[in-house]
């Protein structure tokens, strides 16, 4: 499905970029010249989903995941980033310099309504996911333990707040004009 969804991406909208994120992204799904992949290490991914879950019981296809795309970027031009004990602001700059000839290419949301946009395309991408899991019984839209993490769309340039919101609370803001989901408190404030 995944190689679908970008393969579509890229006839719909050739000019946007768009950052997949995934533990099952193989190279094959992306041009190298425009990718990059950020990979822990395997001791370091294991830590994190002990973190991440709270028990050492690891799903061990997540595992497998991990050393099947270590294994598909071995001997090729991928730009791999190892992200072991690395800041968000140290990740992004290594992405920056990875990626700095194909994102110099891109259309830059210039305007408070543009950055909401974009941000709305991908929290918007979010809700369709959820509605998935509702429609198959996966997910309770009104449980709190179902919560996600959605960006705030304030739009202001270096935003990085989030708000976890129950899924009907989502899908609920998203049918609304960009804007709707918005954090009370901004960490930079």
């Amino acid at each position: 499905m995944i190689q679908e969804d970008l393969d579509l991406l890229a006839v719909q909208t050739p000019t946007v970029g768009a950052v997949v994120e995934g533990a099952l992204i193989a190279p094959a799904f992306a041009p190298l010249s425009r990718s990059v992949w950020l990979m822990p290490s395997s001791a370091e991914h294991q830590r994190r989903l002990t973190h991440r879950s709270g028990s050492t019981g690891i799903h061990h296809g997540l595992l497998y995941g991990h050393r099947l795309i270590t294994e598909q970027l071995s001997g090729t031009a991928a730009s791999v980033i190892n992200v072991d004990g690395q800041t968000i602001a140290e990740t992004l700059a290594a992405v920056e310099t990875a990626l700095g000839p194909a994102l110099d290419e891109l259309p830059v949301a210039q305007t408070i309504s543009e950055r909401r946009a974009t941000i709305r395309y991908g929290n918007h991408s979010l809700t369709d996911q959820l509605r998935f899991k509702i429609d198959n019984g996966q997910a309770d839209p009104t449980q709190p333990e179902s919560r996600g993490f959605f960006d705030c769309e304030c739009g202001r340039p270096g935003c990085t707040a989030t708000i976890r919101l129950r899924p009907i609370d989502a899908i609920r803001l998203t049918d609304r004009e960009p804007g709707a989901i918005h954090a009370e408190k901004h960490p930079d404030s």
